[in-house]
């Protein structure tokens, strides 16, 4: 064996990974050895050294899975902080949580005790952090031909609200096609949503939705193209009712997930796993948890969760619920602000409640209990083993998948200039005929809410 750089080799139950001397960094060696779980044995050969990565008994995920990181992400933590970007770490209520100092708003969490949960929250605050705020400002291209910017309604709408972007705005930013490589002009609001500007409009500001981190610029996008689907796939079959779900039964669940739906059923909550009937190769799950006993304080959390894999749908969209619902059940006096939620219109609550915490009490709320128990009643029934197993597995079947959704896809790379040494990139996606998420009410002809219940 001539070249052992990085060349893997598969035998009996091991992964060997060759790892020359003349590329080794100790530094790099030490973080990826702490970080990546699997590696059970190290052997140094002299001129190189091999890592024994155990291999699970059924390869689950393919192209999907995000690939692992090989650098110090204690290093990359310092210096986003450094950076003005400073964080708190603390768990609350079975979650681990990284929040802003600066924007008490601005976190990511994730459930204490899954592997690399602090990781896992640290990176969902830098995706929440760099679509706030630009890292920096040079990113930003000025722009001042009004009729150049005409194009960006013509593509990206959010008519389906009431309202629309406009058509006028002072600063903007090239986003890129996916299909052709041509570029549109977008308000610099509309990607970083919380910039300060004089002449920045609010109607133009974006939300976080369709951002994502990854290893590369693909599997960044991959990633921000599922959690765009995911959304406009909901909203579409809330407000639109022209998709529709079908209630899941007989699932495959594995021990974990099956044990922790058992304990909140002895505390009076059912689950329900819907999933949205559109694209066979991608499952858009919804897990649906209600109450049945009305001496629960809290009726109602939801989850939903998009992959091209049935099983990693399903955990994501139960693990989102249940973090929903164990913080509701954990708020001091959440009844009375239940009750209040109720009574007054956002509008007036507006001082004491965020858009989110609204919409969370909202659904918590036993006003709802008809709603949702309509909706389980009109799903029809689809056996888990009827589900069909996705043949998208590349990249390129993605993209090609969603172009078959969306008459065109538009991409910006928002990574900050430090992230090259890390070999992260950070990706906001558009897709034209998808709907912009939307927080506020909508007046909705379906029957349903006019508020969407996830926040």
């Amino acid at each position: 064996m001539a070249k052992y750089s990085k060349n893997i080799m598969i035998k009996h139950n091991y992964r060997r990974e060759y790892v020359g001397n003349n590329e080794l960094n100790l530094d790099k060696l030490k973080s990826y050895y702490r970080y990546k779980k699997d590696i059970t044995k190290v052997e140094n050969q002299g001129s190189y050294i091999i890592l024994y990565h155990k291999i699970s008994p059924v390869n689950k995920y393919t192209f999907f899975e995000r690939s692992q990181t090989l650098f110090d992400i204690e290093r990359l933590k310092q210096i986003i902080s450094d950076l003005g970007y400073g964080f708190i770490c603390y768990e609350k209520y079975n979650a681990f949580f990284t929040r802003s100092k600066q924007y008490f708003d601005v976190h990511g969490l994730s459930l204490v005790g899954k592997e690399n949960y602090e990781n896992i929250a640290f990176f969902e605050y830098l995706e929440r952090i760099l679509s706030f705020n630009p890292f920096n400002n040079k990113l930003l291209k000025p722009c001042f031909n009004n009729d150049y910017n005409l194009i960006f309604t013509d593509r990206i709408s959010k008519k389906w609200t009431g309202t629309e972007y406009s058509n006028s705005f002072e600063r903007g930013i090239e986003m890129v096609s996916l299909k052709n490589r041509e570029t549109l002009m977008v308000p610099m609001e509309y990607i970083f949503y919380n910039i300060q500007y004089d002449k920045l409009l609010d109607i133009n500001r974006g939300t976080s939705n369709g951002i994502a981190l990854g290893n590369s610029i693909n599997e960044a996008t991959l990633h921000a193209l599922l959690e765009l689907y995911e959304r406009d796939t909901f909203l579409s079959y809330w407000y639109d009712d022209y998709i529709k779900v079908r209630l899941i039964k007989d699932l495959h669940l594995n021990s974990s997930i099956a044990s922790k739906i058992f304990y909140y059923n002895l505390q009076n909550y059912d689950t329900h796993f819907l999933i949205f009937d559109r694209e066979p190769n991608i499952c858009v799950v919804w897990c649906l948890m209600i109450s049945t006993e009305d001496t629960n304080e809290v009726f109602s959390a939801s989850g939903v969760s998009a992959s091209i894999h049935l099983d990693e749908a399903i955990s994501k969209s139960f693990e989102e619920a249940t973090i929903g619902l164990t913080f509701l059940r954990n708020i001091p006096d959440v009844s009375k602000k239940i009750k209040e939620v109720e009574k007054y219109t956002y509008k007036k609550l507006s001082t004491q409640l965020t858009i989110n915490e609204y919409i969370q009490y909202y659904f918590a709320s036993y006003e709802r209990k008809e709603e949702f128990r309509k909706i389980l009643k009109e799903a029809d029934d689809l056996l888990y083993t009827d589900i069909p197993s996705s043949v998208c597995d590349s990249y390129e079947k993605f993209l090609t998948l969603m172009f078959t959704i969306y008459d065109d896809i538009y991409f910006y790379d928002m990574s900050p200039s430090i992230f090259n040494e890390f070999g992260l990139k950070c990706v906001k996606v558009s897709a034209v005929g998808a709907k912009e998420l939307n927080f506020f009410p909508v007046k909705n002809l379906t029957g349903k809410s006019d508020y969407f219940p996830l926040p």
